[in-house]
């Protein structure tokens, strides 16, 4: 017995019902016989999904009618099973506006016997156990999140609990921002074995606390989180505002001086504390006052210095407040001197050994900025080590100038924009106009590969931005290779710097050029991206990460004015890899690392090529300062035909092959990030199996 439930593809959809909290509430078209309760296999494939979005079935109308949550696979499917206890009849697909696929979607329900209902969880609860997760995670599940969303009954017995729990896990991949304090509560049963564990390790660790503009509550709340330590200061120095009282020094649980007279900043201050010699312990630790260290951060963080014996300065992540009081996470990668230098987001309430922190308060250093001077005259990439767990609950913040902008040369150096193209003639003429109308530079040609147009209305814009001397047109009739395509222009190009651009690009923003090339100007840079919107005005490219399925695009979807994601969405930093969607690089560069591998004609191609930019020692930096817009893969479309999917299968494999390891952890996104989405959500990974 088989129900089909379909629902038409996007063009032939109704108006949707409003379902509440930005969701909408599709009537499923059904077919097949009449049925009863008992348990059915679910099966669909979706051509597209935000696995952000989870997508709901629920059978009658309003919101107390019983419904279930599709888990949905990384490459699209749906496979579950589930008990009806009821006759599965009228089916509506709720889902958010954006994150519905655009194709048509048929959902089949199977009618199945009990046992092979059994033996199917069997199987997949044994597979989740051997690779991807643990019961004690599954137990954690239950307790953070109640009753299981992909059932339409309790379950019943420890299997289809189990089950259920599993089904869970697939649903809610990632957690938003605003579900932070659920992901502590879930990840609070395994603490405290990580913290006694490290406690013990480090107990003969030394610490000094340098704690600033100390007054009233602000510095006993920070007192209070010193005494919350399992591994204790030697001492607490108090520099600047008030003389703690008696309750908050005990609360300390280690001896609190007051350096009377020192005013935090001054030059004066700061030599003096260095001269005094008496900073017992390994590190210096510098707090302002109101900032707490959370339970186990000094025994967390001296763990890392002991495994990275070579750094100065070791950090955490952090936790802040937004401005309705709700707390959230700030996830840092690890240690990118040019972030750094944009943001200081390593912070205060980090270790910096001892012998250092006293050369740099003495040269006048504040305690705040104690991290950025140890820095200053090592900048190396192991000169800081992150360590990624919350250490810091952060409410007080330091003023910080960020970087200088890089200036372009004068006379500016040409650029050759490639712009690779077939037919579409709507699309290609957008993205030339608005690059001709709106570019801000003084020199670049553009060059535009045709790759075989055959519409008549394509072919006579070509012929007619060719008379203009608009641009110069490549004729590359041959089956479609975007590797190859912009070798064959590269080659041709006559700009001593490449910008390459995806035909689906639209300038919206003057200083684009002008932004990136200074970048990709300087020695020791391979490749310089741009922050890439949707039309939408969301995030579709700041930077691409490793790890995520092969390599993804982290906080797509999100928005670009979120203060929690600054670091992330609004500065100058260092990625693993850009998209070629918009890329520029010197040409010199590119010949020295020979273009890009035209074995991959289609998909990873540009993530290998900064792979191998950074193999070869050249860093890969995204700037927020230029800003287009993509209108993503509008030409190829999706994987939708046999010989597409096997295409991407041989390239997925050729990375695999070529690049292993280096493909697991990426250093500039943070393990505590899902991996399995793309939206920069917190990862539902609880237990801590290895320290990344």
């Amino acid at each position: 017995m088989t129900i089909v439930w379909t629902l038409p593809d996007a063009d032939r959809r109704p108006v949707p019902p409003d379902a509440g909290e930005g969701r909408f509430a599709w009537g499923l078209e059904r077919k097949g016989p009449e049925s009863g309760p008992g348990w059915y296999r679910i099966l669909a494939r979706l051509n597209r999904h935000d696995q952000s979005a989870p997508l709901e079935l629920r059978f009658g109308f309003g919101d107390a009618a019983p419904s279930l949550f599709l888990p949905v696979g990384l490459n699209g499917e749906i496979d579950h099973f589930t008990y009806f206890p009821f006759a599965p009849d009228v089916a509506r697909l709720i889902a958010v506006g954006d994150a519905v696929p655009e194709g048509e979607v048929v959902v089949r329900a199977f009618r199945v016997s009990a046992a092979v209902a059994f033996l199917y969880m069997i199987g997949r609860v044994a597979h989740y156990l051997r690779s991807e997760g643990s019961m004690a995670e599954l137990r954690t599940l239950e307790r953070g999140f109640g009753a299981s969303e992909t059932a339409l009954r309790e379950p019943r017995g420890r299997l289809e609990k189990a089950y259920a729990l599993v089904k869970q896990r697939m649903v809610r991949r990632s957690l938003p921002l605003k579900d932070y304090p659920l992901w502590k509560r879930c990840r609070e049963p395994f603490l405290e074995a990580e913290i006694d564990r490290l406690a013990v390790a480090s107990g003969s660790v030394g610490v000094t606390l340098l704690i600033t503009g100390g007054r009233g509550p602000a510095l006993e709340r920070t007192l209070a989180s010193v005494g919350n330590q399992e591994l204790l200061p030697v001492q607490c120095l108090v520099i600047g505002g008030e003389e703690p009282g008696d309750s908050a020094a005990r609360q300390a649980r280690c001896p609190v001086r007051r350096l009377p007279g020192f005013q935090e900043g001054t030059v004066r201050a700061a030599g003096d504390i260095g001269e005094m010699g008496d900073m017992g312990g390994d590190f210096v630790c510098a707090l302002e006052a109101g900032n707490e260290l959370l339970p186990g951060a000094l025994a967390r963080l001296a763990d890392g210095a002991r495994r990275s014996p070579g750094a100065v300065c070791v950090y955490g992540d952090e936790e802040r407040m937004d401005g309705d009081g709700a707390a959230y996470p700030v996830f840092k990668p690890d240690f990118d001197p040019v972030l750094q230098a944009d943001a200081d987001y390593i912070g205060s309430g980090c270790l910096v050994r001892s012998d250092p922190a006293r050369a740099a308060l003495r040269k006048g250093a504040s305690p705040a900025g104690l991290h950025r001077a140890v820095l200053v005259g090592d900048p190396g990439d192991a000169a800081a080590a992150h360590v990624p767990r919350i250490a810091v609950r952060r409410t007080v913040l330091s003023s910080f100038s960020g970087r200088e902008p890089v200036a372009l040369p004068s006379p500016p150096p040409k650029v050759s924009v490639i712009i690779p193209t077939r037919d579409r003639r709507e699309l290609v003429q957008t993205c030339i106009e608005s690059l001709r109308a709106l570019t801000a530079y003084a020199d670049y040609d553009i060059l535009v590969v045709d790759n075989g147009s055959r519409e008549p209305d394509t072919l006579a814009y070509l012929s007619g931005l060719e008379r203009e001397g608009a641009a110069r047109v490549l004729r590359a009739d041959m089956p479609f290779n975007y590797s190859r395509l912009n070798n064959l222009a590269a080659a041709e190009a006559g700009g001593s710097v490449l910008a390459f651009l995806n035909n689906d690009i639209e300038v919206v923003e003057a200083g684009w050029m002008a932004a990136m090339v200074p970048l990709a100007l300087q020695s020791g840079v391979g490749t310089v991206g741009a922050k890439l919107l949707y039309p939408n005005g969301r995030i579709q490219h700041a930077g691409v990460a490793v790890g995520i399925g092969l390599a993804g695009h982290p906080w797509k979807g999100t928005d670009p004015a979120d203060p929690r994601l600054d670091i992330h969405l609004n500065r100058l930093k260092t990625v693993t890899a850009n998209t070629a969607a918009c890329l520029v690089m010197r040409k010199d560069v590119f010949d020295s690392l020979g273009g890009f591998d035209e074995t991959l004609a289609v998909s990873f191609n540009d993530v290998d090529l900064c792979l191998r930019a950074g193999k070869a020692g050249l860093s890969n930096l995204w700037t927020p300062d230029a800003v287009l817009v993509h209108h993503e893969s509008v030409t190829r479309g999706r994987l939708d035909t046999p010989a597409k999917k096997r295409e991407f299968r041989a390239e997925k494999r050729i990375m695999l092959d070529r690049w292993g390891a280096a493909l697991r952890r990426d250093p500039f996104y943070n393990p505590n990030l899902s991996r399995e989405t793309e939206d920069g959500g917190i990862g539902l990974t609880f237990a801590f199996r290895s320290r990344d």
